[in-house]
């Protein structure tokens, strides 16, 4: 039976807030990014004091209509260009296609950037001044018309069982400790019957620093680079900072809470390398 215009529209309107729904209410923690609990809605409050104003999270989801209901854009292409005084774009700073869920996720400094999205005939862009954490939202509609929403962290912000984890790596030398880029951080989630589950891996940046948010409870950090590799068990109260030094082949772990001046030092550390 063929659908009427008003019908249409009804039904486009209820798939942009399904998206929007399962947006918030979807587990997306496999995306294996630091950022995937944001992209579910759960409490990312505290972005801007872990990430100490250096980086923000830039969500995407990406839906089209098809036959009437919204469903994900998988391999649409995401570019993140930074944007001059004249609002024109400059050289891409990120590149992502979105995944089976029709997500991508990126972590970017502060400023202004145009995003472009690209999927065969279906393009879309989105001027965003990215002043903290932002989920952007963007629906196809069955003409190709792109319907764009957003929202930033403190708007999806879901109090409750959720927890921050700062982990912050760097290197003795010559006695000053200096930031290490590119190293691997997975964070395990310890079962009870003692086995653990990856919930969650990024990458540090520039100055050394990766920001997790995760569900209250224990856990297992590992931490590698090309040299050196550790692991730490510890248990999700509050916010926590996890402080790790290498020292030639040895790892150090100094863990607290990230707002304490005060941490204790974690038991002898695991050497390993690879």
């Amino acid at each position: 039976m063929a659908l009427t215009p008003k019908t249409k529209a009804f039904a486009f309107a209820g798939g942009l807030l399904l998206l929007s729904t399962i947006m918030l209410g979807t587990s997306l923690a496999s995306t294996g990014t630091a950022l995937a609990p944001f992209m579910r809605g759960d409490a990312y409050g505290h972005e801007r004091g872990m990430a100490r104003g250096h980086f923000h999270g830039l969500g995407l989801k990406v839906g089209q209509m098809v036959d009437g209901e919204l469903k994900p854009l998988e391999g649409a292409t995401v570019v993140v260009a930074r944007m001059g005084v004249d609002r024109a774009a400059s050289n891409p700073v990120a590149t992502k296609e979105t995944d089976g869920r029709g997500v991508a996720i990126f972590q970017l400094k502060p400023g202004a950037y145009k995003i472009a999205v690209t999927k065969d005939r279906l393009t879309a862009t989105y001027d965003l001044r990215l002043q903290t954490s932002v989920h952007l939202m963007l629906a196809f509609d069955s003409d190709g018309t792109p319907h764009w929403r957003q929202e930033n962290h403190r708007q999806l912000e879901r109090r409750g069982d959720m927890a921050g984890l700062l982990v912050r790596v760097g290197e003795n030398q010559s006695g000053e400790r200096v930031p290490v880029e590119g190293a691997k951080v997975q964070v395990y989630r310890i079962n009870d019957d003692n086995t653990t589950t990856l919930v969650s891996e990024n990458t540090t940046g520039p100055r050394g620093f990766v920001a997790f948010q995760l569900h209250k409870g224990p856990y297992l950090v590992k931490v590698s680079t090309d040299d050196v590799s550790g692991e730490h068990r510890l248990r999700l109260f509050g916010d926590t900072a996890a402080g790790v030094l290498i020292d030639g082949d040895e790892m150090h772990w100094r863990v607290g809470k990230s707002d304490a001046h005060r941490c204790t030092d974690s038991p002898p550390p695991r050497r390993g390398g690879r």
